[in-house]
C-alpha cells in the first residue's frame, strides 16, 4: 500500500511537472514502459493488469483548428486506476490523472480529473470524458491486410460528477462524432 501511495505521488508530481507555463504540448509522463511493466517479457498480461489504455491523437474536430488528446492508464485486476491525461488545442491545455477507463471491444471509454488548466471553461476539479477507437485490431487479426485505419477520437465533454464521469466509463455517454486522427494513435488492451 505504501508503495501505491509513492506511485501515486510521483504520477501527481510529473504530471504536474508537465503542466508548465510553455506552449509546447507534450504526451502525460507516465510511459508505456511504466505501462507495460506488469507484461511479461512476451507481452502476455502475467500480473494484475486487467485493461490498459496507452497513445496520443491528434485530430481536427472543425476546419482550421486541432486537439490533442493523450493517456496512458493501468486498470488493476484487484481494482483501481493509475494513469494520466493531457488534452491540449490552440487555446488550452489541461492535465490530470485519469478517473477511470473501460475497453469495450476496440473501444475505450475515460474519464478525467483536470488538476491543471490553462482555460477558465475547464477549471480545476471538473471531470472531463472522450472515447477513442483503435482500428489497428482488425489488422492484428489478419484481416483487411495493407489497409491501416485511422485511429479515431471524440472531443472532450466536461461532465459536473464523479458519478457522472464513472457512468461514462461503466455505461457510456454519447460522445458524438469521432474524429479520425491526423497523427498517433491509441492502443487498448485486451485487444478483441
Amino acid at each position: 500500500m505504501q508503495s501505491m501511495k509513492k506511485a501515486s505521488l510521483l504520477l501527481l508530481g510529473l504530471a504536474l511537472v508537465g503542466c508548465g507555463d510553455s506552449k509546447e504540448v507534450t504526451s502525460p509522463r507516465l510511459t508505456p514502459a511504466a505501462i507495460s511493466a506488469d507484461k511479461g517479457e512476451s507481452g502476455q498480461n502475467h500480473s494484475n493488469v486487467d485493461q490498459r489504455v496507452s497513445g496520443e491523437i491528434l485530430f481536427s474536430p472543425a476546419p482550421n483548428t486541432w486537439e490533442l488528446i493523450a493517456e496512458h492508464g493501468v486498470k488493476h485486476a484487484k481494482g483501481g486506476v493509475d494513469g494520466d491525461f493531457l488534452i491540449a488545442g490552440p487555446n488550452y491545455k489541461m492535465t490530470g490523472p485519469i478517473a477511470c477507463f473501460s475497453v469495450v471491444g476496440n473501444t475505450v471509454r475515460v474519464a478525467g480529473l483536470v488538476q491543471r488548466s490553462t482555460t477558465a471553461d475547464v477549471p480545476p476539479g471538473r471531470y472531463v470524458i472522450w472515447s477513442q477507437q483503435d482500428n489497428d485490431v482488425a489488422i492484428n487479426r489478419g484481416e483487411d491486410v495493407g489497409r491501416q485505419p485511422a485511429d479515431l477520437s471524440s472531443h472532450f465533454y466536461v461532465v459536473f460528477s464523479p458519478i457522472d464521469a464513472q457512468w461514462h466509463c461503466d455505461v457510456g455517454i454519447n460522445v458524438n462524432t469521432l474524429f479520425a486522427a491526423t497523427r498517433g494513435k491509441v492502443e487498448v488492451y485486451p485487444e478483441p
